[in-house]
């Protein structure tokens, strides 16, 4: 069974946000500068948003919610404080609830819905409070998502290391001497096929007769890395 990446279960709970605040549209997005990326979205596009999108951060209701640091609840634009402000805003629905998302001790941006209609009642307190801890699952799931991508980095940079470094390199299961990978450096001298080579294993390389490869190995000073015990 696959794992779902967090970006899926970021539009997941949006869409479910959606429902429960029975709004139209639920976005994630990253301040970076004067400019509003939209990292996630969820729900009608009224207003042409989708992942990707740009938006000019003081032109929109998240900037309020950015500059309070804390949540904005409008359940009818035009009996609000902003309602004024409308005409020059390029995102502000009439109804509005935002708030900012705090990844790593920072501000990454804001989770907010809306909808183009007005609601006739103010948000819940308990509505309030979901949106206040979807926002902390959003920051964590950002911060898990992170911590993935910096850890592929990584791995794609020792791969790259591992095939192409010009002595052979051999992983080893510890116990049984199984070979779990070994890059082309050390292969290409042996003149093994790798399906062929990857079945003899370290210990029967060693066991062999000395004009064998087993010999030819360690006598042309390859660095193997080995015993490595492996989860297999």
């Amino acid at each position: 069974m696959s794992q779902v990446s967090p970006t899926d279960r970021i539009k997941a709970a949006l869409a479910t946000a959606v429902d429960y605040l029975s709004l139209e549209q639920g976005l994630v997005s990253q301040v970076s500068g004067d400019h509003y990326p939209v990292v996630s979205v969820h729900g009608v596009p009224h207003n042409k948003l989708a992942a990707g999108s740009l938006i000019n951060t003081h032109l929109t209701l998240c900037a309020q919610a950015l500059e309070q640091q804390g949540l904005v609840a409008v359940h009818d634009l035009s009996k609000s404080p902003y309602g004024q402000q409308s005409s020059q805003l390029t995102f502000c629905p009439p109804t509005y609830i935002g708030v900012p998302i705090r990844v790593n001790g920072g501000i990454f941006g804001t989770l907010c819905f809306s909808a183009q209609q007005p609601q006739e009642e103010p948000f819940k307190e308990t509505e309030k409070q979901f949106i206040r801890l979807l926002a902390k699952w959003v920051a964590t799931t950002l911060e898990l998502k992170a911590q993935h991508d910096t850890l592929e980095r990584s791995e794609s940079r020792l791969r790259g290391l591992f095939e192409l470094a010009p002595v052979g390199i051999a992983l080893s299961d510890f116990e049984t001497g199984a070979f779990i990978d070994f890059n082309p450096a050390l292969l290409t001298p042996t003149g093994y096929s790798r399906d062929t080579f990857m079945a003899m294993g370290l210990l029967d390389l060693i066991n062999e007769d000395k004009t064998t490869v087993g010999q030819q190995l360690f006598t042309q000073s390859y660095r193997q890395i080995w015993p490595l015990r492996a989860s297999i």
